[in-house]
């Protein structure tokens, strides 16, 4: 749901009930043949909703999705919510156009062809190393059985810089290696390594930080049960994205953040609750009803407040949770508070979308308390990315 397939991410899930753990990171000899699916959605929660049009994804983080996703030999589900109109917000489309367009040029050209290939070990000319490099997936590189720790080199056509590297493995036979290395040689110069993973598998994508312009390439197996079943090796130079500026929300009733700030909180960093961020994520402690999770908003001059949404974490943690439920006061002096509004926040650890609550009867504050005294499910930490407000809510 947060866009993350793990990694390493096996295609495999063992023949008992369905764990987070094992569903995000698979595991290594399953008796299931189970791929994954990483999904997550183009806006903070799965439907349309105006006070989420300046939180888009924007088309940088799309190309990182796609990395943590087919890059890891998972399938990539993209969910993308019609208006009320039905049809796709126009912001939205111009980050999906971006993303296409940098997706679609920076895996357009094969920088490996006319590159040549060789092997320390070939089990014969019909899995020859060059086989990695004639584009037939039913063909592979393999080696004689009891050889599973070969090593594969391209020599490059010169002047062709790269930064992303694209391994596969014949499936009909399974995923067979379990550990490998990459390392590159510059005008001759000693190897160096760039990179070191588990699993291939359908398709394990490498993008280094900084273009090299190698001569030659060279995989390494470093641990596997079995001989390799190498079908596929490619090398690309990424384009990146056009850069699509945020626009603001076109629901009326969304209340800007700007002048905002926190009073005070349990735990540091609440201020990534108002940076209008929801990639970013307030931390604190587990809470307790003797000791909850308390952070106070200061927002500049007095307001009309309708209602309140809570976003929680899609980050990637471990031990972290949701909040269960919240409560949340109001004042207009920062000394006298009123209940406001309450509850349990149905589903969050799973469906992890903003929740909107209504704010009744709707009054004037110039401060927000939000107190949480549980976790959706048992963690060391809580984790929340947003808090909005609203002149008024219309649910």
């Amino acid at each position: 749901m947060h866009g993350v397939a793990g990694d390493p991410c096996w295609p495999t899930m063992p023949d008992a009930p369905y764990t987070e753990k094992n569903g995000n990171s698979g595991v290594r000899g399953g008796a299931l043949w189970w791929p994954a699916e990483t999904n997550t959605s183009i806006r903070p929660g799965w439907f349309y909703h105006a006070d989420e049009d300046g939180r888009v994804k924007s088309p940088q983080r799309l190309m990182r999705f796609f990395d943590e996703s087919v890059g890891r030999g998972t399938n990539m589900h993209l969910n993308i919510p019609p208006d009320r109109r039905g049809r796709v917000h126009p912001h939205d489309v111009e980050v999906l156009a971006s993303f296409g367009h940098a997706l679609r040029a920076s895996f357009a050209t094969d920088l490996a062809q006319g590159a040549i290939a060789h092997a320390s070990h070939e089990r014969g000319p019909a899995f020859a190393a060059a086989k990695v490099l004639d584009g037939d997936w039913r063909s592979y590189w393999s080696t004689d059985d009891g050889v599973s720790t070969p090593e594969l080199i391209l020599d490059l056509p010169p002047g062709r810089p790269f930064d992303l590297i694209r391994l596969e493995e014949y499936l009909p036979l399974g995923v067979r290696v379990s550990r490998f290395a990459l390392d590159v040689q510059e005008d001759g110069d000693a190897w160096r390594r760039i990179a070191e993973h588990e699993c291939i598998g359908q398709s394990r994508i490498v993008r280094l930080e900084q273009p090299v312009s190698a001569r030659r390439l060279r995989l390494t197996i470093l641990d596997a049960p079995v001989p390799p079943a190498i079908s596929r090796i490619a090398v690309f130079r990424s384009v990146a994205p056009r850069a699509v500026a945020r626009v603001r929300s076109s629901d009326p009733t969304v209340l800007s953040s700007a002048g905002w700030r926190i009073v005070s909180a349990s735990a540091p960093g609440a201020e990534q609750l108002i940076d209008d961020d929801p990639g970013t994520s307030w931390v604190a402690p587990a809470p307790s009803s003797r000791a909850p999770a308390v952070v106070v908003i200061a927002l500049g001059a007095p307001v009309r407040l309708g209602g309140l949404s809570i976003v929680p974490s899609r980050a990637v943690m471990s031990r972290a949770s949701p909040p269960r439920g919240f409560v949340a006061e109001t004042s207009v002096d920062g000394a006298t508070w009123q209940p406001a509004a309450g509850g349990v926040l149905p589903n969050i650890a799973y469906a992890r979308s903003a929740q909107r609550f209504p704010i009744a009867p709707p009054r004037e504050a110039r401060y927000v308390r939000l107190s949480f005294a549980d976790l959706a499910v048992p963690a060391d930490r809580l984790a929340l990315a947003e808090v909005g407000l609203f002149s008024s809510l219309d649910r």
